[in-house]
């Protein structure tokens, strides 16, 4: 799911969500539109956030300048987003054990710890107590 954010820069206030996406499937898009009638500058955020993960992510911030930015409609097509890369397990930074992402060990992982893995990471093992039940 992807949330966009809205901020008027300089105005001493937050971001704030101004729009959500449905789920979005591994290779899907999402098209927003925007009106710039604020003659200040402004700045967007998305907010991305994987399902049946913490490992939420954010863009970088898109930038418009009133003084440079145009409106008369010639726009680049959409950006379709890569395929977001599937987890398959997780695991701390600082263990030598990985888990599957429904096991509850991995919500007591702090989140600056947490990394994930699209395979079987090398040089670790599996938590010997691991809900296998759906990976089998």
């Amino acid at each position: 799911m992807l949330e966009l954010f809205h901020e008027i820069v300089g105005d001493g206030e937050l971001a704030i969500a101004i729009e959500e996406s449905d789920p979005i499937q591994s290779g899907g898009s999402w098209t927003f539109n925007v009106e710039l009638t604020d003659p200040r500058n402004q700045a967007f955020l998305i907010h991305v956030k994987q399902q049946n993960s913490a490992d939420d992510g954010w863009t970088g911030p898109i930038w418009f300048d009133p003084a440079v930015t145009t409106t008369d409609g010639d726009h680049q097509p959409p950006v379709t987003p890569s395929p977001v890369t599937p987890v398959t397990f997780m695991g701390s930074r600082n263990s030598d054990v990985y888990h599957f992402p429904d096991c509850s060990v991995v919500r007591q992982i702090l989140p600056a710890n947490l990394v994930t893995y699209a395979s079987e990471p090398a040089g670790k093992r599996l938590h010997r107590n691991c809900p296998q039940h759906e990976h089998e």
